[in-house]
Formats: C-alpha cells, structure tokens, sequence
C-alpha cells in the first residue's frame, strides 16, 4: 500500500470487490509499513483509524467479516522501511507471492532441478519508491550486455534499451506470478515506457520523469 485518506479507501474498496467477486475463494493481503517512511505511508494504526471513522458504514462490516475469516490480513513488515530492492526480499515476503524447491531426481545423476510453485495471484506494487525498488535505482535506458562481435573475437558491449517491466525484474521475479506496477512518476527511472515515447517525452517536457505530473501503470 501507499498512501493513506482517499488512497486507502480505494485499496479498502478494491480489497472487499475482489473478495466478494470470487465467492470467498481469493484472499486480499494489504502490506503496510510498520512505521512511516513518508508522512502519508499507511500503517496498521492507519487502517485501524480509516474503519473507526467510516463509522457503521457496510464496508466496514464486510471489511471486518472479512478480517475475522482470514480472507483480508493486514501485515507491516520492516522491509518496506529499509533501503532494499524487491530482489532482496525476505523470505516471511517472498513466500507470500512464490514458493521456489529444489528437487534432487536420482535418475540424473542426483541433479537438482527448481520448481516454482506460485502463492498469489496477483500482486499490485504502488507508488512511485515501490516501483523503484521492483526495478532497482538504474538507468534501463541503456544496458550493456555481452554480445560477440566477430568469429573468435573476445565479446564487444552491446548497448540495449529495457523497455519492459518484465525485463528488469525477470532475473528474479517468475512469469507464473503477474505483477502491476502502478505509479505516478517521480524518478527517472523510465522502464516501461517505449525508447520512441521516451524520446518524444524529453523533448517536450525534459521533467515529465519526475515532475509529478504522468502516471505508469505496466504489467509483467
């Protein structure tokens, strides 16, 4: 999650229609910081403080029924207050979203192989510092990688725009979870937007990566 007032009522409103549209048969787990890392950063006490002052309203029943069955969980955890990436996840997070297990298989000489078993079925990352944090703090614009050059000539960097959200976080992050990544933009950080938008942007607006005033919404 990120902010909280109107923010936190739209996250309240959508966790409770997702619920309900499955019949019970999908759960909702709303992460929050444990302490602000941004004055407007929701927190527990935040969540606690929204259903106190919506009052009697029915979202608040069907959002405390929900609580009770184990169908919506709030859970702080300290890394979303450390200056990590999504790559360094802890496991008490990871876990939420995939499971990774290495199997030995006795036919092949005691190889391991890794399965990737998938724990959610979706998951949302907001705000423009979460989403720098699923990218990491670089400049995807251009990437080099190793790329031969010639019949036995030792490898010539390859210069190569990142586009896609996929691309970034593929190292780490399996296909098998979907993640969206929404955003109002606030840092250069540009991956998910094409190199032909990209330029056009800078050209008209040289702040647009940081001024506030564009959003991305990308999924992978």
């Amino acid at each position: 999650m990120d902010n909280v007032g109107v923010e936190c009522v739209a996250d309240a409103v959508f966790a409770a229609w997702v619920i309900r549209n499955s019949a019970g048969e999908v759960g909702v787990r709303l992460h929050v910081k444990p302490i602000p890392f941004y004055v407007s950063d929701t927190t527990p006490a935040d969540w606690n403080a929204l259903l106190e002052r919506l009052g009697s309203h029915e979202l608040v029943h069907t959002l405390r029924e929900y609580s009770e069955s184990g169908l919506l969980v709030v859970r702080p955890d300290p890394f979303w207050v450390q200056p990590a990436e999504f790559r360094q996840l802890p496991p008490t997070l990871t876990t939420d979203c995939f499971f990774v297990k290495k199997l030995r298989n006795d036919l092949y000489g005691g190889l391991l192989s890794t399965v990737v078993l998938a724990k959610s079925s979706l998951v949302i990352v907001k705000g423009d510092l979460n989403f720098r944090r699923l990218v990491g703090d670089r400049y995807w614009d251009e990437v080099s990688f190793s790329a031969a050059s010639g019949a036995g000539a030792p490898p010539a960097p390859a210069r190569v725009p990142v586009e896609t959200l996929r691309e970034a976080i593929r190292d780490y992050w399996p296909e098998i979870v979907p993640i969206v990544a929404l955003r109002t933009t606030k840092s250069e950080v540009s991956v998910g937007v094409s190199q032909e938008a990209t330029k056009v942007l800078d050209a008209q607006d040289p702040s647009w990566r940081y001024s506030g005033k564009y959003g991305i919404a990308v999924i992978a």
